[in-house]
């Protein structure tokens, strides 16, 4: 099992329709989080462009199309130096629904949090988990904590509460 990540871009169509084609495989998260079953291929294309921000100069947003064995199966939004320098948030790792239950989201987190820590030299993780989607069990698992830190999100169709959680990681040696 080889789990990958591309950097993708909103301004080439391909991996658009790609990264797309992903998100459709999940409509209960969106169903969860936004009140629809998908999302719009426009409004898909707006979250992976980076928008103009307050965020620190060193700020970056990655959007990443999750292989696995070379076949699209997932993506994951992640923004290095958010809330603050030292930390990356995980705006989105979502995986198609046929694939989960399975341990290939956990293979895909511990591959992303290698690729964090190899590629930004990060020293701690952030996420946020809507209570409309009940995924806190997993990012338990996965090593994280609650960090007191709560907000709301949404969109038209849907307002929701979050709560964020952290992960201190280790260095590398």
């Amino acid at each position: 099992m080889k789990i990958s990540f591309k950097e993708v871009s909103a301004d080439n169509n391909q991996e658009v329709h790609e990264v797309y084609a992903v998100i459709r495989q999940a409509p209960q998260y969106f169903l969860n989080v936004a009140g629809v079953e998908t999302v719009s291929l426009e409004t898909a294309l707006k979250e992976m462009k980076d928008r103009p921000s307050k965020h620190v100069p060193s700020y970056k947003k990655n959007f990443l199309l999750v292989t696995l064995d070379d076949q699209p199966i997932g993506v994951v939004d992640l923004h290095k130096d958010h809330p603050n320098v030292g930390k990356a948030y995980i705006g989105l790792l979502l995986i198609g629904e046929k694939l989960q239950k399975k341990g290939i989201g956990r293979a895909v987190y511990e591959n992303l949090e290698i690729w964090v820590r190899k590629r930004y030299g990060m020293e701690v993780l952030v996420l946020g988990v809507s209570i409309a989607n009940n995924v806190e069990g997993f990012w338990t698992k996965m090593g994280f904590k609650k960090n007191g830190k709560t907000y709301l999100w949404g969109e038209k169709n849907k307002t929701t509460q979050v709560f964020e959680m952290e992960k201190v990681l280790e260095k590398i040696g």
